[in-house]
C-alpha cells in the first residue's frame, strides 16, 4: 500500500521527516472529502412534510441528498481519472532519485 511506496521512495537523508510528510498529506487527502460529502448531504436532500400534500399543492418527491452526493463525486472522479490517468503512469516509471529532495539530489546515491 501506500506505506510501502512512500518508504521506497522516502529519502534517507532526510531521515522520517519526508516519510512523515508524505503520509500526512495522504491522511489530509483522504479527509476533507468527507468533511464536504457531509455537508452537501444535508443540503442536497428535500424532505416532504405532510402538508405539501393536504394542500394540495404540488406533490413533493422526496430525494435522498446521499443518493445525489454518490452521483455527482463518482462523475467527478471517473472524469478526474480519465484526466490525469496518463500523468500518474509517468510518474509511477520514474526512477526512486526523481523523487529526492533536489538540494540532497547531488549528495544521494543513485
Amino acid at each position: 500500500g501506500w506505506a510501502r511506496f512512500f518508504a521506497e521512495v522516502a529519502d534517507a537523508e532526510m531521515g522520517g521527516t519526508y516519510l512523515t510528510l508524505l503520509n500526512t498529506m495522504n491522511n489530509l487527502g483522504g479527509t476533507w472529502p468527507k468533511l464536504l460529502v457531509l455537508a452537501l448531504m444535508d443540503r442536497l436532500t428535500r424532505r416532504c412534510g405532510g402538508e405539501d400534500v393536504a394542500e394540495g399543492g404540488a406533490r413533493c418527491i422526496p430525494v435522498d441528498g446521499f443518493f445525489v452526493c454518490n452521483a455527482l463525486f463518482l462523475s467527478a472522479g471517473v472524469a478526474i481519472f480519465f484526466f490525469i490517468a496518463r500523468r500518474l503512469d509517468a510518474l509511477a516509471k520514474l526512477p526512486k532519485a526523481s523523487w529526492a529532495v533536489p538540494a540532497l539530489r547531488r549528495q544521494a546515491p543513485v
